[in-house]
């Protein structure tokens, strides 16, 4: 079977998507703020979905309870850092871990990962570096220049952090895969896949525009 981890899952778009087009499949969605994991496990619970786990549990690079800053009018941004001129600014603690420690914990592995977790995408990957040189999943995430600034890097660190584990970086377009070896301001894409160049060699060839 299949199995695959949302990370950032907020509402559980993906989750929901993934559990609802492929029968065989599950996954663990993963939420750290309080009330948006209720919303989470809301919708899951309303569409009678049984094959996502759900943990009110944050991933990162160390283990930690952090400070988020949270939107109850945007919830898909809440953050470690403040990202949003709000005036309905929620301060919130939660726990953050290593997704390396999760999966050695509870023995976890996953084919695919989506990750959307407002900026701090590259700790997340630090964190997850193990996990992701073992099972070499599709990597499905969110670069934003400007939520990546706020912690101080750049989108192309993570794309050098992949190339490391034997990845590429590739865009979505028109149902094609184009090559995107760097992020530029010219870049207009905020979806990227990370394919490992070996294990998903097939899929690249057929896919790559």
């Amino acid at each position: 079977n299949a199995k695959f981890f949302d990370i950032g899952a907020n509402a559980g778009f993906y989750s929901l998507a993934l559990a609802s087009h492929f029968s065989e499949i599950s996954g663990v969605a993963f939420e750290p703020v309080p009330n948006t994991f209720q919303c989470l496990r809301k919708n899951i619970e309303l569409n009678a979905v049984t094959n996502v786990i759900l943990l009110n549990l944050g991933l990162s690079n160390k283990e930690e309870e952090v400070t988020f800053f949270t939107y109850p009018s945007q919830s898909g941004a809440s953050s470690m850092t403040n990202n949003v001129d709000s005036a309905d600014l929620v301060e919130v603690r939660c726990k953050v871990m290593r997704l390396d420690d999760y999966c050695e914990a509870n023995n976890s592995h996953a084919d695919f990962v989506k990750c959307d977790v407002e900026g701090a995408e590259l700790f997340v990957f630090q964190g997850a570096e193990k996990f992701l040189a073992k099972d070499t999943p599709v990597v499905f995430t969110e670069m934003l220049r400007k939520w990546c600034a706020k912690y101080k890097y750049h989108p192309n660190d993570i794309i050098a952090f992949f190339k490391r584990l034997g990845y590429d970086c590739y865009v979505p377009r028109m149902g094609r895969l184009a090559p995107c070896a760097t992020v530029t301001d010219a870049t207009v894409e905020t979806n990227f896949l990370f394919l490992h160049h070996s294990k998903h060699k097939q899929l690249i060839s057929d896919m790559e525009e």
